[in-house]
């Protein structure tokens, strides 16, 4: 039985669209490169599944998973740093505007 790819793919990505909702524009472009690769090895995987046992099988899928997983961490932790620094330097231009605020 062939499967609709494009269809599975489309499914992927707006399953992440609802998931990171206003955080998807940030995210869209790294994110959308690791879907369609995800849907690619299901692609592949299919194509090949007589050739391959059912661990190496979810062993492409789980790598796969780990390298959505990680490109989404990666850009959250960019995303927290840049609020942290925002939020520092919104402190110093307090301390400087009011530097008796704390004494």
């Amino acid at each position: 039985m062939s499967s609709d790819w494009v269809t599975t793919r489309n499914a992927i990505l707006d399953i992440f669209k609802k998931a990171l909702a206003s955080g998807w524009n940030t995210l869209s472009d790294n994110a959308k490169e690791q879907i369609s690769e995800l849907a690619a090895i299901a692609q592949d995987i299919d194509a090949n599944k007589d050739e391959m046992d059912a661990q190496a099988r979810k062993q492409l899928l789980d790598n796969q998973a780990e390298a959505i997983k990680n490109v989404l961490l990666a850009e959250k932790i960019i995303a927290e740093t840049i609020i942290i620094k925002a939020i520092n330097d919104a402190v110093d231009v307090i301390l400087k505007n009011a530097p008796k605020l704390f004494l």
